[in-house]
C-alpha cells in the first residue's frame, strides 16, 4: 500500500480507541464567552422528566436543562454554575453546554410552557379550531446514520 494512502487513511478516521473512557471533558460557554473548561469525572443538572446526571461512557444525547449545573471535578472538588436554561449536549465522553438558550433565542424564557387561552364566549355554532404543538418530552427521539435517515431510538 502507499504509504500517503496509509496516512490520509489514518488522519481521516477518528480513532475512538483513544478516548479516555473514564473521564469527561466539559465545556461551558455563554453567548460571549467559555465559562469553564476541563476535565470531570461528572455533570450534574436537571431537565423536564427530572435530575440528569452525566458520567463517563454515557449515551451520546442532547437535552434543555433548566436547573444550576454542578460538575465533579474530583471526589472533593465540585463547580457550580447558575442557570436557568441551557442546552447539554454529550457525544463520546465531551459534553458541550451551552448557556442562556433563551437570550440568543429572542425569547423570555424557554422554560415556561405555552399557555393556551381559555375558550372566548363563542355564540357561533361552529367554534374555531385551535392546535397546539406537541410537547418536546411527547416527540420520539430519532437517530440520523450517515445516509440522512432516521430511525427511533428505543
Amino acid at each position: 500500500m502507499d504509504p500517503t494512502k496509509q496516512q490520509v487513511n489514518q488522519t481521516t478516521k477518528p480513532d475512538i480507541s483513544k478516548v479516555n473512557r473514564d473521564v469527561l471533558h466539559v465545556e461551558v460557554r455563554n453567548p460571549d464567552k467559555v465559562v469553564f473548561s476541563g476535565n470531570a469525572v461528572a455533570v450534574s443538572s436537571k431537565n423536564s422528566v427530572g435530575p440528569l446526571d452525566i458520567l463517563p461512557q454515557h449515551e451520546n444525547f442532547i437535552s434543555l436543562v433548566t436547573d444550576k449545573i454542578t460538575i465533579y471535578q474530583d471526589k472533593h472538588q465540585k463547580q457550580e454554575i447558575p442557570n436557568t436554561s441551557a442546552i447539554v449536549k454529550n457525544k463520546l465522553n465531551n459534553v458541550n453546554i451551552f448557556l442562556g438558550v433563551e437570550s440568543l433565542m429572542g425569547m423570555q424564557s424557554v422554560t415556561q410552557s405555552a399557555s393556551i387561552p381559555a375558550p372566548s364566549k363563542n355564540t357561533n355554532s361552529n367554534p374555531p379550531k385551535t392546535t397546539t404543538a406537541p410537547s418536546p418530552s411527547a416527540i420520539p427521539p430519532v437517530q440520523t446514520a450517515t445516509n440522512g435517515t432516521q430511525k427511533p431510538i428505543k
